[in-house]
């Protein structure tokens, strides 16, 4: 299975491209090594091949996004057409990115006749640190001194959505001894929340979680099939137009 994944839902644009793949972690069906000259001896991979790239894009996703896509299908010999299952992260984050990436992903998958599926973004970081230690919280800056988190054990997630402050998180996480907080707000979290023991931050916490992201995103398709034409991001608050229109009565 050819997939390919986008996320816009943070500053830092991630897009991934699987070829060949059954599984990220398992072998899959032979595919090139490296794509580009069989003739200079690039062989196959029993595992498939995988492409991945970050941009620092601030607010330009809409101009990026097509082509950090088509670079890493580039990378992996493949076109749009060859690609099986289309994949977007689906937020919580930014409002704007996480429509964006839907807009991008549903719109390709449309033209070709592909399937697509949303993945959500917590659960994409939480995956790329499975198996670490038992208890994984994935946080992003939700601003106004909040957070969107979830608390993860043993690979499930145990909570809601969270949009909260620190401490209302860290009331979610009590009773676990050792917690690693990932993403890419997670060393602001662990400073507003220094009075908590047992947290623990990795080197690199605002590692894209690119594998994880194709990975559930085929995880999703095998158990549950496409997305409906209705699906949308998973945005967790209100938007502040909504919010605007609540505290002056208006309806939405």
């Amino acid at each position: 299975m050819n997939i390919l994944a986008l996320d816009c839902s943070l500053s830092v644009l991630c897009a991934a491209c699987a070829r060949g793949h059954d599984s990220l972690s398992r072998g899959g069906a032979p595919s090139p090594k490296h794509p580009f000259d069989s003739r200079l001896g690039h062989g196959v991979s029993e595992r498939g091949s995988f492409a991945a790239m970050e941009i620092d894009a601030g607010a330009r996703h809409a101009e990026r996004a097509l082509g950090a896509l088509e670079l890493v299908m580039r990378e992996l010999a493949l076109e749009a057409r060859d690609i099986d299952l289309f994949v977007c992260a689906s937020g919580p984050g930014s409002f704007t990115g996480l429509r964006i990436a839907a807009a991008t992903i549903k719109g390709l998958a449309s033209a070709l006749g592909k399937p697509w599926v949303g993945v959500p973004t917590l659960d994409a970081y939480a995956a790329e640190w499975a198996g670490t230690v038992p208890a994984v919280v994935p946080v992003i800056d939700a601003r106004r001194g909040r957070f969107y988190a979830a608390v993860y054990v043993s690979g499930e997630r145990r909570t809601p959505w969270l949009d909260a402050e620190p401490g209302a998180i860290l009331a979610e996480t009590a009773g676990l001894s050792e917690i690693l907080f990932v993403g890419p707000d997670a060393e602001a979290f662990a400073e507003a929340a220094s009075e908590r023991s047992g947290i623990r931050v990795p080197r690199e916490p605002r590692r894209a979680p690119a594998r994880s992201l194709v990975e559930l995103g085929r995880r999703r398709f095998e158990l549950e099939g496409p997305a409906g034409p209705d699906e949308g991001p998973v945005y967790v608050r209100s938007s502040d137009a909504e919010e605007q229109d609540a505290a002056a009565g208006r309806a939405p």
